[in-house]
């Protein structure tokens, strides 16, 4: 695996020897890709080192107004597109002259800085452009070779991504749909084969579902704001059944005939492995905004059972990721260290959930006595799967087993409250037993078992505790002391194989 195949706005023919990059000049994508393999390969530390000045300069250039060359724009947003998505989430590059990080090279200031170009240089109408041509009637290839398609494409992935980002930190999108971005799937859809295409329409089209919800009721699309409000529970369930559905509906549609039969996390680690990780991260965070419109709607007592079933369903569906990542054959396992960082930020949002709910829970039984021994699992083979010492997967593999150590050591009390054990419910009897195992056998994959009887303070106390999850960060507390990474660079890294 390599990485090129995780960003879909530089394709093969981007990429060639350093020297042929920089005669086609194509200068600052080399310097960038570069820098960003270096990291992938030991034995490189100094090399990358000596690009950070290289670097820094070409992020400078979205200062320069006097770039008027369309392939100068070009390079330079791809340029930016390689450096944001492998950059750290909240902190930049050691520069070894000062000892200190230069923060122009973390993700939150290269993706702000790309947003910033992309609008500087309209690719918000390059749509418009597209449309014009096949109104035309231009061939399709000589449309797919268009700059004007390379920045619609680049325009429908940065709206995409927006939209995680925005999940992940709980912040409003910074790019807003408009019409070129709704009929994304119309315009493109003679090359919807195109597997790069098909992953930056996958993504639009998911990124969506949850603007129709905003069209139905506003609050309810707006997962970044915690304010009060008159929300009825039976409003906010049946919205949360027809994001399901709509989930549902499109992860058929864009799900790969090619799955293995076991189901597992995919036969190839790029394509459906996409779609599931985001389709899981979804349902997520879907069943965590609902707790938080629980938690602040006005009707709080009446709503308190329906309350708990929304949180033991996001257990569950926070549990389906990890299981996700856990499955892996050793193999993709492998690959998964080329991953964006942000995807190790989504598992790691996964495991701070359960987490949370086995810490607070109290009474609700949202958890079985192995869920934790799992969260350690994905924290373990984060770590392992880290190549330095300020890769995203060991920070938060890292910071997840502190937590989890926290948890065993101060919070005996609390496990024993959320035993599946028979200690917990002593002497049951036989038939209601029974009825029990039935109704678990038939409950979804994704759904834990009903919670017991609790109050609605204590109930709506836990949901408001678990909604320090997110935004999810690595704690100050969590991190080590962070030496130079480990450096490296190969060509090769970028080329599918």
């Amino acid at each position: 695996m390599n990485l090129i195949s995780h960003i879909p706005v530089a394709e093969e023919t981007d990429v060639g020897d350093f020297e042929d990059m920089e005669k086609r000049n194509r200068r600052p994508l080399a310097y960038c890709m570069a820098y960003v393999a270096a990291r992938f390969v030991p034995g490189c530390r100094s090399m990358r080192a000596s690009l950070v000045p290289e670097i820094l300069s070409i992020i400078k250039a979205q200062f320069d107004n006097s770039i008027a060359d369309s392939e100068e724009q070009w390079t330079l947003l791809q340029a930016f597109a390689v450096l944001s998505t492998w950059a750290p989430w909240d902190y930049g590059e050691l520069d070894g002259n000062t000892g200190e990080y230069d923060g122009n090279l973390s993700r939150d200031a290269l993706r702000a800085s790309m947003e910033m170009l992309a609008r500087r240089w309209s690719l918000h109408r390059s749509g418009e452009e597209v449309a014009r041509m096949q109104n035309r009637k231009h061939d399709s290839s000589q449309i797919r070779k268009s700059l004007a398609f390379r920045k619609y494409c680049y325009w429908l992935w940065l709206f995409g991504s927006a939209h995680f980002h925005s999940l992940l930190t709980r912040t409003p999108p910074t790019v807003d749909e408009d019409a070129t971005i709704r009929r994304a799937s119309q315009l493109l859809q003679q090359f919807a084969d195109d597997e790069i295409i098909r992953q930056i329409l996958g993504k639009v089209e998911l990124s969506l579902i949850w603007s129709q919800t905003k069209l139905n009721d506003r609050e309810l699309g707006e997962w970044w704001c915690s304010m009060s409000h008159e929300t009825h529970a039976a409003s906010m369930l049946s919205v949360l059944k027809c994001l399901d559905e709509a989930l549902h509906f499109w992860h058929r549609k864009w799900a790969r005939s090619d799955r293995h039969p076991s189901g597992q996390f995919a036969m190839d680690v790029v394509r459906n492995s996409s779609i599931d990780l985001s389709y899981r991260f979804a349902r997520l965070c879907i069943s965590v905004h609902v707790n938080k419109l629980f938690h602040t709607s006005s009707s709080k007592e009446s709503v308190a059972a329906s309350a708990g079933k929304v949180i033991t369903q996001s257990v569950g569906r926070a549990l389906s990721m990890c299981h996700l990542f856990l499955e892996l054959s050793p193999l993709n396992k492998s690959s998964v260290r080329f991953v964006p960082e942000s995807t190790f930020s989504m598992i790691a949002f996964a495991c701070e959930w359960v987490i949370r709910a086995k810490d607070i829970s109290v009474g609700v039984e949202c958890m079985r006595s192995n869920d934790l021994t799992t969260v350690s699992g994905v924290a373990e083979l984060m770590v392992d799967l880290s190549i330095d010492n300020k890769h995203s997967a060991r920070l938060y593999g890292e910071s997840i087993l502190a937590k989890l150590q926290l948890v065993a050591a101060f919070n005996p009390h609390t496990r024993a409250a959320q035993s599946w054990s028979s200690q917990t419910h002593p002497h049951p009897h036989p038939q209601q037993q029974q009825q029990q195992q039935q109704q678990q056998q038939q409950k979804p994959p994704w759904e834990a078992p009903s919670l017991s009887h609790v109050n609605s303070r204590t109930l709506f106390g836990v949901v408001k505790a678990m909604d320090e999850v997110w935004p999810v960060r690595v704690s100050d507390s969590g991190r080590r002391p962070i030496s130079r990474p480990t450096f490296g660079f190969s060509c090769g890294i970028w080329r599918r194989q």
